[in-house]
């Protein structure tokens, strides 16, 4: 009885791997293959500012992004500018002027919210939301005569937060299937009398390269 208990358990740890390793092949085939692929890549924030870049001509640029879990804020890239520009000390969710443009949920025009700047610049801060997520906040400093030349421009700096939201969102989430891929190797390799198992480390491996 305790051979056949013994049996069925370990049957069923395999079974339970080798649904995880299916999920996580498919999972590794979709983002190759999506377009999502640029939220895998490591410049994932400099592609993010030049694709905005090239089309709104932003003069400076800062992106904070959340915490997951929790509701805190941080700077990870700035364009033509410093992290310490930012006026703004209190780098959470809470913290007055992001509260408000999260309450509006759409972008809105701020004063001087970046310092430094020696010419006339218009500052905007646009909420990074996505699936009802709050991912992060970017503000955009744009020349006035180019601002005033790009029509319902909080319009525009809308539909650029919601790809920006979304590519973050899921750049996120990537980072978690990696978590969950790390503790399936981990426990594949302290498997190792199992030969079944050493052959699905093996596969997880290659699946890796």
């Amino acid at each position: 009885g305790q051979f056949a208990l013994l049996l069925v358990l370990k049957t069923r740890k395999t079974n339970l791997a080798l649904h995880e390793l299916r999920l996580r092949a498919l999972n590794q085939i979709r983002e190759r293959f999506s377009p999502q692929e640029v939220a895998m890549s490591a410049e994932y924030w400099e592609q993010v500012g030049l694709m905005i870049d090239q089309t709104l001509s932003v003069r400076r640029m800062l992106f904070l992004e959340r915490v997951p879990e929790s509701r805190r804020l941080v700077a990870v890239k700035a364009f033509n500018c410093r992290f310490e520009d930012l006026q703004e000390a209190e780098r959470t969710l809470d913290a007055a002027v992001f509260a408000m443009a999260l309450a509006k949920g759409s972008p809105g025009q701020v004063a001087n919210l970046l310092r430094g700047g020696t010419d006339p610049e218009e500052q905007y801060l646009c909420p990074l939301v996505f699936a009802g997520e709050v991912v992060g906040l970017w503000i955009a400093g744009l020349e006035p005569e180019k601002a005033s030349a790009i029509p319902h421009l909080e319009k525009v700096l809308a539909r650029f937060g919601e790809q920006v939201a979304r590519l973050a969102y899921h750049k996120q989430r990537a980072a978690a299937k990696r978590s969950l891929a790390a503790r399936l190797r981990g426990w594949l390799a302290a498997e190792k009398e199992d030969q079944t198992c050493r052959e699905l480390s093996g596969t997880a491996d290659l699946l890796e390269q």
